[in-house]
C-alpha cells in the first residue's frame, strides 16, 4: 500500500510540467493588481479621515499628503498581500493570479498540497524577497504618484537625514533590489524552475494539467 502511494506521488511529479518564469511573473502581476488597487483606496480613505479630523498638517506641510498616502499605501499593500497569498495557497495551492494562468504550488517531494509549508513560503520567505526587490520602488512610486510630476523636493526631504543620501539610493538600486530579484530570477536557470522561496520551503510550481479544474 505504502509503495503504491509513493509510486503515485512520484508519477505526479514525473508527468508534471513546471511553470516557467514568464507564466509565474504574469500571475504575480495579476495578483499585484488585485492587491494594489484596494490598498491605494484604503490609503486615500485614511488620508481623507485624517484630514476630516485634523487638517493642520495638510495646511502646514504641503508634502504631508504625499507622505501619508505613499506610506499608508506601502503598508497596506504588505498588510493585504501576505494573508492574501497565504490564504489562497493553503486553500487551493493557487492565488487568483495563478488560477488564471493555470499553475499551482505543490510539495516538492509528494506533489500534493503544501498546507504545512504555506506559512514558510508565503509569510516568511517570499515577502522578504519581494520587499527587497520592489519595496523601495513601491515606496518611492507611491510618493511620486500623489506628489505630481516633480517629487524631487519630497524625496530630498525624505532622505535628508542620511549623510550623502545618494549613497542610500545607490545602495538600494545596486545591492538590495538586485538581491531580491535574484531570488526570483534564479528560476530561469534552475532545472526545476524553483525560486529561492521554493527551495527553502520545499515547493514547486507546476502547470495544471489540461482537463483538470484550475
Amino acid at each position: 500500500m505504502g509503495v503504491s502511494v509513493v509510486s503515485a506521488q512520484h508519477s505526479i511529479l514525473a508527468d508534471a510540467e513546471y511553470a516557467g518564469f514568464n507564466r509565474r511573473f504574469q500571475a504575480l502581476l495579476l495578483d499585484g493588481l488585485v492587491v494594489a488597487l484596494p490598498s491605494l483606496l484604503i490609503a486615500l480613505a485614511l488620508a481623507g479621515v485624517w484630514y476630516s479630523i485634523d487638517s493642520y498638517w495638510f495646511r502646514e506641510v504641503p508634502e504631508f499628503f504625499a507622505y501619508l498616502v505613499g506610506g499608508a499605501w506601502w503598508v497596506a499593500i504588505w498588510a493585504i498581500w501576505i494573508p492574501y497569498c497565504w490564504f489562497f495557497t493553503v486553500v487551493r495551492g493557487q492565488t487568483p493570479g495563478k488560477m488564471v494562468l493555470g499553475i499551482r504550488v505543490v510539495h516538492s517531494q509528494s506533489g500534493r498540497s503544501i498546507l504545512g509549508r504555506a506559512a514558510l513560503r508565503e509569510v516568511a520567505i517570499k515577502p522578504v524577497l519581494l520587499l527587497l526587490a520592489v519595496g523601495p520602488l513601491l515606496l518611492l512610486g507611491g510618493i511620486s504618484l500623489v506628489s505630481g510630476p516633480d517629487p524631487t523636493n519630497i524625496l530630498e526631504e525624505l532622505f535628508s537625514w542620511v549623510p550623502g543620501s545618494w549613497w542610500l539610493i545607490l545602495w538600494l538600486f545596486l545591492i538590495v533590489i538586485p538581491l531580491g530579484l535574484l531570488g526570483f530570477l534564479s528560476m530561469t536557470w534552475d532545472s526545476r524552475e524553483q525560486g529561492w522561496h521554493d527551495k527553502i520551503a520545499g515547493t514547486r510550481v507546476l502547470r495544471v494539467p489540461r482537463g483538470e479544474p484550475r
